[in-house]
């Protein structure tokens, strides 16, 4: 087996452990979806899984799934990036506590500050590593993933849009930056700009890096 698939192999089997670990610490499973944060490393909990599997199947010559698992691992690895991206920006200018992990969100036995650093800082890190350097004998071609890539997210801050929009639910999220009402709506509507812009951002320099 190539050295780099190996490594490769290693770094999903880690991220796959970590972000189980941190998941499984989380109190209120039913929230699940609700953060960005937990939903990007769930689906990353998915790809690493697929990703194991398909080089398990690639060495027993069953199957040659090697191209879609990177292209899955791109997707993951994007919204991972952008999940630390927005986590460190809602962190600086946003400092309330509903924007990151407390210890009422985690189990007993769990450090909170532990799970914020794993699931918004190692897990990307480590991805964009294997990502880049470890998978980089597997080559992408397909643009098609360049489509793929946005749907999680797109899916996600819409369903986001229309729940707060229509009061339909407590948001997950504060965007309070100042006493005014129209500040802070001005803010949220800034916030997602951004947002967008770091995710293409994001999604094209990895793209091209690949």
């Amino acid at each position: 087996m190539d050295t780099n698939l190996i490594l490769s192999l290693i770094a999903n089997i880690l991220l796959l452990a970590i972000q189980t670990w941190a998941l499984c610490g989380i109190r209120n499973k039913r929230y699940i979806f609700k953060y960005y944060t937990y939903l990007q490393n769930f689906i990353s909990i998915l790809v690493s899984t697929f990703f194991v599997i398909a080089v398990a199947a690639d060495c027993m010559n069953v199957s040659r799934l090697l191209t879609a698992a990177k292209g899955f691992r791109y997707v993951a690895t994007c919204g991972l990036v952008v999940t630390m991206f927005v986590f460190t920006f809602l962190s600086i200018t946003c400092r309330e506590d509903k924007n990151r992990i407390g210890s009422s969100d985690c189990k007993p036995g769990y450090s909170y500050r532990l799970v914020n650093i794993v699931l918004h800082y190692i897990s990307p890190v480590l991805a964009v590593i294997s990502f880049l350097w470890f998978e980089k004998p597997i080559v992408l071609t397909d643009s098609l993933w360049t489509t793929i890539v946005a749907l999680p997210s797109v899916l996600y801050w819409t369903v986001y849009l229309i729940l707060s929009v229509t009061n339909k639910w407590d948001e997950p999220y504060s965007f309070s930056v100042s006493k005014s009402k129209a500040v802070n709506d001005i803010a949220q509507v800034a916030f997602v700009l951004l947002f967008a812009v770091l995710f293409v951002f994001t999604t094209i320099l990895l793209w091209e890096t690949k």
